[in-house]
């Protein structure tokens, strides 16, 4: 009676554990000794193990362990670009992809007309439609995150790559072609009258262009100590006039910097711009640079054209340079003394300078 009460009154905390054939009236055929022994030896295995990747072989020792095969982190690594590769929008990445293409062959062809179609598209599709164009807050953001910021985002993870190589090739690149503020400032220099622009004395310019190194150190050294506070906003005007911002303050700014960009050609790429800033302290690495020829030691026109005022003479400031093409345009179609014979030219300096009493 007593086992038949146990039977019908089981323990609760181990109901769900009991086997089906305790509560059969045929008791179960007792198991053979090879079976018991692998009965016992999975009782007595830790509960660790059970459930565990670890593949058992038989030549193994006891309690050693075989590390299951490296199917695993393939399936991982796989399912991870799979997850990448599903959240891609293929419409930015194409605009993407036009935008750098349109830019490399503009800038590589020195075409003017070229140019201007990769302006024009650069502030359309990376400034308005996309809003896909590079800021001084995606340094902050890999400072605070890690890479991961970017290999999350294809689209950002290509122009990152590309502004990175084209900087350390070529010089900056980016900010003359695929920079949308860099645009807008340039259609404002070619559409406004030329008698509203000024030209910067020397002596403030070569002082003004420190401004934006400032500026990046403000917003970069805070974010390296440790701090979270975003302050790249007030200093870039391409949230505020591309994602058209509801803050009065920060129209206020913008509409300061693009005033400014009226009078002076590229203000805010010259003095401000903090993302220039540090392509500028990475060109100082570029290999490729702008060509010069004997007679830019005699020239200016390529000084008075130049929209960010990096050239004096042959000498040109090489981080203060966006490669725009304009000097290189000049070079190419000869259109300074660089279109004469220099034996000729000289002797005529000479005698101009003689003349003035220079």
């Amino acid at each position: 009676m007593a086992a038949a009460e146990e039977l019908a009154e089981p323990d609760v905390e181990s109901d769900a554990l009991v086997d089906r054939a305790v509560l059969t009236e045929d008791p179960p055929e007792a198991p053979s000794e090879p079976e018991l022994e692998v009965l016992l030896a999975e009782e007595e295995a830790p509960a660790s193990d059970q459930g565990s990747d670890s593949v058992v072989v038989a030549d193994t020792e006891p309690g050693q362990e075989v590390e299951a095969a490296p199917d695993f982190v393939l399936t991982e690594d796989e399912s991870l670009l799979e997850r990448t590769l599903a959240g891609v929008s293929w419409r930015r990445l194409a605009m993407m992809v036009l935008v750098l293409a349109l830019g490399s062959a503009a800038f590589f062809t020195k075409w003017t007309y070229l140019r201007w179609a990769s302006v024009f598209v650069t502030l359309v599709v990376l400034g308005w439609l996309d809003g896909g164009f590079l800021s001084v807050s995606h340094i902050t953001s890999g400072i605070w995150a890690g890479v991961g910021v970017y290999l999350r985002d294809i689209p950002l993870l290509l122009i990152v790559t590309f502004t990175l190589i084209t900087t350390l090739v070529w010089g900056r690149v980016f900010c003359g072609f695929l920079c949308p503020f860099g645009a807008l400032q340039d259609v404002i220099a070619r559409w406004v009258p030329k008698s509203w622009q000024r030209t910067v004395p020397e002596h403030l310019h070569q002082r003004g262009i420190w401004i934006k190194y400032l500026i990046l150190a403000v917003i970069v050294v805070p974010a390296l100590l440790g701090s979270q506070v975003s302050l790249y906003q007030y200093f870039e005007p391409f949230g505020t006039v591309f994602f058209l911002s509801p803050s009065p303050l920060l129209w206020l700014i913008a509409g300061g910097i693009l005033a400014a960009c009226v009078v002076v050609p590229r203000f805010y790429c010259r003095y401000a711009c903090p993302l220039g800033a540090a392509l500028g302290i990475l060109a100082l690495l570029s290999v490729r640079r702008i060509p010069r020829v004997e007679h830019c030691s005699l020239c200016s026109v390529c000084e008075q054209k130049c929209p960010t005022g990096a050239i004096r003479n042959e000498v040109v400031d090489f981080p203060e340079c966006v490669r725009c093409n304009v000097c290189e345009v000049q070079l190419i179609e000869k259109t300074g003394v660089c279109g004469h014979d220099l034996d000729e030219i000289q002797p005529r300096l000479i005698q101009l300078e003689v003349e003035s009493g220079v």
